[in-house]
């Protein structure tokens, strides 16, 4: 793409991640409509549409996560990746970008599937975000698989060059811990290591640990919680108010985590006939740090953790298209 910006998004089912060179933003992968007492923060519009992103969302009764596998198809994504646009717009000083995004591993198996992201992200956009106008043109899209993409985030610099050359000798499953999935992907060096096999999902993430969290709490506290509950509590500071005291949820997540994360490393050791043909798991997503200390001993593999777990596959989007 030449010398234009090149940022990474990725639109996850509870943040979406905005990644480029000296660059990193997110925002709550959240929507609402627009309501007539809405103010213009976090405010978008264009063609009579008009949705609250991120935070601005979170304070209506009916906002929704709205996260479809295949990221593109309907009016409340488009409004994130837009949001996206004008963040980095604001950073870059650009009206022109190159965007290197991606899909989930049965999603990004479809050509079909790639292609209708590709289209749906080329070309002009023009909106307003919190009262702005924005004129953007998208000269390039590019699309990977999820927790692939990660892989290059170990092993590139922003600058597109080799970070950890050894990676490059290794065979190595990378773990992207999400909100309500998690990506494996099974890598010799930059090759597949398992064929059509070699990137998947596995059907549990964050959102299992806040499901487990809110069982903990009514156990103890006789707290009728809902995982959503839980996702809400943790965006606002961790804790609630229980008969006038605070209650921090850090010590139950951690708690709810152990489960989820041997379950999880049962799934990756199905997928392989010898965990000891693999020299490293490499650790990503938002939730990666929880799952470190379990899934190492469950493994008994060395489990390494990304610089910033959370922005792993933005950057590695970015790495990613930068080296091509």
């Amino acid at each position: 793409m030449g010398d234009i910006p090149v940022i990474g998004i990725d639109l996850g089912y509870g943040q979406v991640k905005v990644a480029g060179p000296g660059y990193r933003a997110s925002f709550p992968a959240l929507v609402a409509e627009k309501v007539v007492w809405s103010e213009s923060a976090g405010l978008v519009e264009w063609d009579n549409h008009h949705f609250l992103v991120g935070e601005a969302a979170l304070s209506e009764q009916h906002h929704r996560y709205a996260v479809r596998m295949d990221k593109a198809d309907t009016l409340e994504e488009l409004a994130k990746y837009q949001v996206a646009l004008a963040l980095a717009s604001r950073h870059y000083d650009s009206s022109v970008f190159g965007i290197a995004t991606g899909l989930p591993p049965m999603y990004w198996k479809s050509l079909p599937l790639r292609q209708q992201l590709v289209d749906k992200l080329s070309g002009s956009f023009r909106f307003k975000f919190e009262g702005r106008s924005y004129d953007i043109t998208v000269a390039g899209v590019t699309v990977d698989p999820q927790a692939g993409a990660a892989f290059y985030d170990f092993l590139l610099t922003e600058d597109a060059e080799p970070a950890d050359r050894e990676l490059l000798g290794l065979r190595t499953i990378t773990v992207d811990v999400g909100h309500r999935t998690t990506d494996l992907a099974f890598m010799a060096g930059r090759k597949a290591a398992m064929g059509s096999r070699s990137i998947l999902t596995a059907e549990l993430g964050m959102w299992a640990v806040y499901e487990e969290t809110a069982r903990l709490l009514f156990a103890e506290h006789r707290l009728n919680l809902t995982p959503s509950d839980i996702d809400s509590y943790l965006r606002k500071g961790g804790s609630l108010k229980l008969s006038g005291s605070e209650l921090l949820l850090g010590p139950y997540l951690a708690k709810a985590v152990e489960p989820v994360a041997h379950t999880l490393a049962a799934a990756v050791a199905r997928q392989t006939a010898d965990l000891r043909l693999w020299d490293a798991v490499l650790l990503v997503g938002g939730g990666a740090p929880l799952f470190r200390e379990v899934l190492t001993q469950q493994l008994g593999i060395p489990v390494r953790l990304a610089r910033d777990p959370a922005y792993a596959n933005a950057a590695g989007f970015f790495k990613r298209q930068l080296e091509r």
